[in-house]
């Protein structure tokens, strides 16, 4: 992860609004969303890990 997106993670998971992490980072509210997206997929990729191609199950 970069360090935008680590410091992301951590406010939100600290449960900071993405409102008040984009004005505490002097960001837009769309580089929030964007970094929380990516990092959502990392976090996919990561725990499916060798499931190369494989489907989502739910």
């Amino acid at each position: 992860l970069s360090p935008f997106e680590k410091q992301v993670l951590s406010m939100y998971l600290s449960g900071t609004a993405y409102q008040d992490i984009a004005r505490q980072l002097k960001r837009p509210v769309k580089s929030i969303d964007n970094a929380l997206q990516r990092l959502k997929k990392k976090i996919e990729k990561s725990l499916l890990g060798g499931r190369n191609g494989a489907e989502k199950q739910y």
